[in-house]
Order: C-alpha cells, then structure tokens, then sequence
C-alpha cells in the first residue's frame, strides 16, 4: 500500500530543488503521511489538520518508508476561542527517517 504526502507548492519545490532530494523531518522532527489519496486540497487539510495551503501531492512507495507508524487519526485542531479550525480525522502515519523522492510523481491537488 502506498503512502501519500500533501504539502504545498512551495514546500514541494523546496523539497525537490534541494539536494539530494529528501523529504526531511519538519520541526516535530515527523514526516507526516497519509494511506489516503486525496484529490482535493481543501479535504486533505481538513481531514489531515494541516494549517498551511495544501495543492501538491506525491505517492510514496511502502518501501521507502522506513520505520511508519501505525495510523491513527488525525486531531482536531481549534483556535484559542474553541472554533474548530481543521476538524481531522483523517488517518495518518508519521516516521522520522527522511525519504528519498527522488523519481516520483508530484500531482497537483483539485481546488475548491
């Protein structure tokens, strides 16, 4: 089964200008993954709880995926009032061993 990472544009042309070309554990010293393809941007977000713009994707296949966890689900994330900012849910899976992109698809995500 492969895994999937949302991120944004920005992040994703970081990723792949850098050398050599590692997806790298970000401040939580997690890579956050996902067996769950999404198509639309927004859903990712939502069900992932992602606070950042979400437009790109890569299909990451299981075995360049050293040490995952296993899936749980995503928390909800509220503002300090209580509302309800990204509602989770969604699965995911973390590991903190870098992965290697090189060769893989990026595919853009579906807007609202």
């Amino acid at each position: 089964m492969p895994y999937f990472h949302f991120t944004s544009r920005k992040t994703a042309q970081d990723i792949l200008c850098g050398i050599p070309g590692l997806i790298n554990p970000g401040p939580s010293r997690l890579i956050f993954l996902t067996p769950t393809h999404y198509t639309v941007g927004h859903v990712a977000a939502g069900d992932l709880a992602i606070q950042k713009e979400v437009e790109i994707g890569v299909m990451i296949p299981e075995d360049l995926v050293n040490n995952p966890s296993a899936p749980i689900h995503a928390q909800t994330i509220k503002n300090p009032s209580g509302a309800i900012v990204r509602r989770g849910g969604g699965l995911e899976v973390t590991t903190n061993q870098p992965i290697d992109i090189n060769g893989l698809n990026w595919f853009s995500l579906d807007q609202p």
